[in-house]
């Protein structure tokens, strides 16, 4: 993937990458750590997430969207409220 972006002159912002491996939710984790290597020469080890959020959902690694769930509703009661009280 690097090299890819690297001939198509799209540069990696490697403080913001990360990854996340899809799985099922009874297949134990596996510990293993990614690098990438920078312009520079230096590598750079990619942080793993449990959950990310792409494109306004947030994913997680059993896609099961219990997190886009919570997000969504924190997001509606905090509108809901602002909502009731301008409703006045």
């Amino acid at each position: 993937m690097k090299d890819w972006c690297d001939i198509n002159k799209s540069p990696i912002d490697l403080s913001k990458t990360n990854y996340m491996i899809v799985k099922s939710s009874r297949i134990r984790n596996h510990d293993f750590t990614i690098n990438m290597q920078s312009s520079n020469g230096t590598n750079h080890p990619l942080e793993r997430k449990d959950h990310i959020k792409y494109l306004s959902v947030m994913l997680d690694e059993a896609v099961s969207f219990q997190y886009f769930i919570a997000y969504v509703c924190s997001r509606m009661s905090r509108n809901l409220g602002i909502i009731s009280k301008l409703r006045y």
